[in-house]
């Protein structure tokens, strides 16, 4: 006796990585589907931490909160300024 053996199999598709710079960028939000250009924060990273470090232990006191004032130095996230979703992220 010959059985039939039906299977489902589902794909799912991941989204693709955004190319996200360090300005704010024009776009249509995959999230509420709104044409935006998104909103950039700032965020420290572990290179921010380790130039503080380094500063530390230069004894460059006064000069440790430069890196945590400059951009470059930081993590940029993308959001949606319409539903405030995560889009993203640049790194220097």
């Amino acid at each position: 006796m010959l059985s039939k053996v039906c299977s489902k199999s589902s794909v799912t598709m991941a989204p693709q990585p955004l190319a996200l710079g360090p300005d704010p960028a024009p776009f249509t939000c995959p999230h509420c589907d709104a044409k935006v250009t998104t909103t950039v924060k700032a965020a420290a990273n572990t290179k921010t931490h380790i130039l503080a470090l380094i500063l530390c232990k230069c004894l460059c006191i006064p000069c440790l909160c430069i890196p945590y004032c400059c951009h470059s130095c930081q993590t940029l996230q993308h959001y949606c300024p319409n539903c405030k979703a995560y889009l993203g992220a640049y790194v220097n």
